[in-house]
């Protein structure tokens, strides 16, 4: 399936705030915990000044049980991962380097994937604390459009800004393109200046350059 996915804004907050954006998903073995693991990711970084953006993704062997649960929801079973690379080969190393530089968010992200990433960086000996520029699109949203519901699922939010899901759903890759074209109609709803408002630190004293550049 041919995939157009709408960025013209996120391309702009890249450029604006001077870094790297990247939006992603992933899906896992079930609730996080001891025997938790991602069984799948997929991630949509634009880079400053770019023109177009880079989608990629991959099935992950969890090296743990998925649940009978999360089968459900999200249709990867035992037999689709087990032969599939091990976050350790790619992911881990990218994850930590990403979350030093990039702006990294996605949909409901501070409350389960970031976290999510920290533990499997964790369990295979490449760890960090946390994500220095983060963001997570439903708050985004939420705060915006001072919600007075923290409700809505991603398909129901990206609704009210008539964006449609393209493929299925609860996989992550096409997790992340509605992710991404949820942030350009939040950025085309409200404007590039209220975005950076929410996302940029807000400091009395000195700023870095990067975030007085995006600030002016």
């Amino acid at each position: 399936m041919e995939l157009h996915v709408r960025i013209k804004n996120v391309l702009e907050l890249a450029t604006r705030l001077g870094r790297h954006v990247t939006i992603f998903d992933t899906e896992g073995t079930g609730f996080r915990g001891p025997n938790f693991g991602i069984t799948e990711v997929a991630c949509f970084t634009v880079a400053p000044n770019a023109t177009s953006g880079v989608l990629y993704g991959h099935l992950i062997n969890p090296e743990e049980t998925i649940t009978p649960q999360a089968v459900k929801i999200t249709g990867i079973t035992q037999a689709m991962v087990s032969g599939a690379e091990l976050w350790s080969l790619r992911y881990a190393a990218l994850f930590k380097q990403m979350a030093a530089s990039h702006w990294i968010g996605g949909f409901n992200s501070a409350t389960y994937d970031l976290h999510a990433v920290i533990d499997m960086n964790a369990k295979y000996g490449m760890p960090f604390e946390k994500f220095e520029y983060s963001f997570d699109v439903r708050t985004l949203h939420h705060q915006l459009a001072a919600s007075k519901s923290r409700a809505g699922n991603l398909v129901e939010i990206a609704a009210l800004y008539g964006v449609k899901p393209q493929g299925s759903l609860h996989r992550a890759t096409a997790d992340t393109i509605l992710t991404v074209e949820l942030l350009d109609a939040v950025i085309e709803t409200f404007g590039i200046d209220a975005v950076l408002t929410r996302l940029l630190p807000k400091q009395k004293g000195a700023v870095d350059k990067l975030t007085a550049q995006a600030i002016a």
